[in-house]
């Protein structure tokens, strides 16, 4: 399995007889290195499609473990979570609404919750595991097969999670501090935009190297953009 490259193999560039202090450093934008730091897959069965996302981080398991359980790191790079119920182990996060039920909690190496949003009833299942570059972070989204996986595809979910993961990775490289403000200014912006129809068709590709029809993930990749940019509105399952 492919392994995206730590933040500091991104910033020097090696090449034969060259020295990685001589070279330019990359012109991507932020963005565009994240599109580049994650692997991303699709799996699909009859009743539900899995959508994986994985990226190695510098940081430890403890930490990145903590900015993904605690409330007040998950208000900063995700959204505010609220207990609904300590004994019933339940949540709301405050924003979307989404409901669930956390199911396994072993710290720090996998965290499982049920992810209910309306009558969508999914499962989030994030495993953390030591690498020689760092902690890889695996994200796995089980969703129904209905009819808004058939109208967006698997970018309904992963272009919302790619975007997660930029503010995660903005979070845990020390920039918690300006994760809201720059997540906020990306919205609409030039940059924001490139990064929904980069993201699109990098879920685009996923569906296809998984088998499906090259025409269907394309035109579902393009209503996944519409979406995020709000020129269309969401489909109701």
């Amino acid at each position: 399995m492919a392994h995206a490259a730590t933040s500091e193999q991104e910033s020097q560039t090696h090449h034969r007889g060259g020295s990685a202090l001589s070279q330019p450093r990359s012109t991507k934008s932020p963005t565009e290195l994240q599109i580049d730091r994650v692997y991303r897959q699709v799996g699909n069965k009859q009743s539900h499609h899995v959508v994986v996302l994985e990226q190695t981080f510098t940081n430890s398991a403890d930490d990145i473990w903590q900015a993904l359980t605690t409330p007040e790191s998950l208000g900063v790079w995700l959204e505010p979570v609220d207990i609904i119920s300590q004994e019933k182990r339940r949540f709301r996060t405050g924003k979307t609404g989404t409901e669930g039920t956390v199911e396994i909690f072993d710290a720090p190496r996998l965290l499982q919750v049920s992810w209910e949003n309306g009558s969508q009833i999914g499962e989030l299942q994030i495993s953390i595991t030591q690498t020689e570059a760092g902690s890889s972070l695996t994200l796995r989204h089980r969703v129904p097969a209905d009819e808004h996986w058939d109208t967006y595809g698997a970018g309904a979910t992963g272009v919302g999670w790619d975007g997660a993961f930029l503010a995660l990775h903005a979070y845990l490289s020390g920039r918690a501090a300006t994760v809201r403000e720059r997540m906020a200014a990306l919205e609409g912006s030039e940059e924001g935009n490139r990064f929904i129809e980069d993201s699109s068709k990098a879920w685009e590709a996923a569906q296809v190297k998984a088998g499906d029809d090259e025409a269907t993930a394309r035109s579902q990749a393009e209503r996944t953009q519409a979406f995020y940019r709000g020129e269309e509105a969401p489909n109701q399952a």
